[in-house]
């Protein structure tokens, strides 16, 4: 199973836009992002996506409530904290304000993979069985460079895909 993996799209409707165009033309199975959607009208944006998609809570996202009703049939809401189970492996989604949160989950063991994002940097980090990544910003506003990545479960190979506007 292959995966899309974005964070930070802080209402970037164009990068958004991308993001699902490149998730669809790389036929991934699942979309995971993880946090600061920002606000409820992204919605639009993401309906075109074809595989489901699970999100978490960012320090950025505004109005939960209307966010999670906007994105209703679109997006499964985690809260904060997502603890999913995909092609037998153990996924834990948080935003990653928290650096000892972070440090503590990436150590636990618990989990095959770790995604956050919050830092609006790409990273891969591989610590014994588990697997961390943060695919940067969709959104270009701080690093100028939109990527997102695909993480193959069976290989637990991650890609790392910079984002081109529609």
């Amino acid at each position: 199973m292959r995966i899309g993996v974005m964070s930070d799209s802080h209402d970037n409707i164009d990068f958004i836009e991308s993001a699902v165009a490149t998730f669809n033309q790389e036929d991934v199975e699942y979309v995971l992002h993880a946090g600061d959607l920002v606000s409820p009208f992204t919605a639009r944006a993401f309906r075109e996506l074809k595989p489901p998609m699970a999100a978490v809570f960012g320090n950025n996202d505004g109005d939960i409530p209307f966010l999670t009703k906007n994105f209703d049939g679109i997006a499964t809401f985690h809260g904060r904290f997502a603890d999913l189970d995909l092609a037998n492996r153990r996924i834990a989604m948080l935003h990653g304000e928290s650096p000892k949160l972070v440090s503590a989950v990436l150590s636990s063991g618990n989990y095959d993979l770790v995604v956050r994002g919050h830092t609006h940097k790409h990273e891969i980090i591989q610590r014994d069985d588990t697997l961390l990544v943060n695919p940067g910003e969709t959104c270009p506003y701080l690093t100028g460079v939109p990527t997102v990545m695909i993480v193959d479960l069976g290989s637990m190979e991650p890609q790392l895909i910079e984002l081109d506007t529609i």
